[in-house]
């Protein structure tokens, strides 16, 4: 009688699967990693924006006068009465430059004016204390920041001025 032939094992060894399931997770955590930065940093941007944006209001409410925030894309920057002469431009706290450069953190807003009267109400336009186009329903201020293929919409809530 011939001995009887041992087949080999067909399939994988468990240290050949125990590493192959190691290496996916070390490459899904390195991706998932370099995704969370971006959108953490963007989140933080925007924190920032909302906080600055409340500056404004607090600004306005508190000194009796007009405040606003004008973007223009990468600069943006805070004043007081009117956003285009350079002389009514006010430093934010905590920001080195006036205006802003966003330039180099890779973030990008859409272009827009807000401004705040003296009760803090948000308008989209102010020429006077007659003449004005408050922020409301049907005129509303979302802002819009981008980072990469991230974005975050920034909505100014109507009469008030909350950004959620």
């Amino acid at each position: 009688m011939a001995p009887k032939r041992v087949r080999p094992c067909r399939g994988f060894t468990m240290i050949e699967v125990i590493v192959t399931v190691v290496l996916l997770g070390a490459i899904s955590a390195v991706i998932y990693a370099s995704q969370g930065l971006l959108d953490t940093d963007l989140a933080a941007r925007a924190g920032l924006l909302r906080n600055q944006i409340r500056y404004a209001q607090l600004r306005a409410m508190k000194g009796g006068g007009v405040y606003g925030l004008r973007c223009l894309g990468t600069d943006y920057w805070l004043f007081v009465t009117e956003p285009t002469t350079a002389s009514n431009r006010v430093a934010l706290p905590g920001e080195e430059t006036t205006p802003v450069h966003l330039a180099t953190t890779g973030v990008t807003l859409s272009e827009f004016t807000l401004y705040f009267d003296a009760a803090g109400q948000p308008y989209t336009a102010y020429t006077s204390s007659s003449s004005n186009t408050p922020v409301s329903a049907t005129n509303t201020l979302n802002i819009v920041m981008t980072k990469g293929s991230s974005s975050v919409t920034l909505s100014v809530t109507p009469e008030t001025g909350f950004v959620p």
